[in-house]
């Protein structure tokens, strides 16, 4: 069973691990349902190590630049990832602080 398609997942279209791209096909579907003029809103989950990921930020960037208001991101906050504990691989700090410094 594949995880990453709708067959399987029913409202799931994509899963995408840990690099980040997550946030930028969840932000690219919710900008085509806004164009669409579709009222959908689009979730996204993430754990906290993938925001390690310069990515991340660029594309909360691009969506608050582009007013992408249909899109809830949540974040599994369990301080682990990939390669350890997430603060002794980078310190996130306050996480809801970087959200909120970025238009969030």
């Amino acid at each position: 069973m594949d995880p990453a398609t709708h067959e399987h997942l029913p409202g799931i279209r994509i899963a995408s691990g840990s690099l980040g791209q997550g946030i930028s096909a969840a932000i690219g579907a919710a900008l085509s349902k806004k164009l669409n003029k579709e009222s959908n809103i689009v979730f996204s989950m993430h754990g906290d190590g993938e925001l390690d990921e310069a990515r991340i930020r660029n594309a909360m960037l691009f969506a608050v630049h582009y007013k992408v208001d249909n899109l809830m991101a949540r974040i599994d906050w369990n301080h682990q990832q990939t390669d350890g504990e997430t603060d002794k691989v980078t310190t996130l700090g306050n996480i809801r602080l970087k959200f909120d410094a970025f238009g969030w």
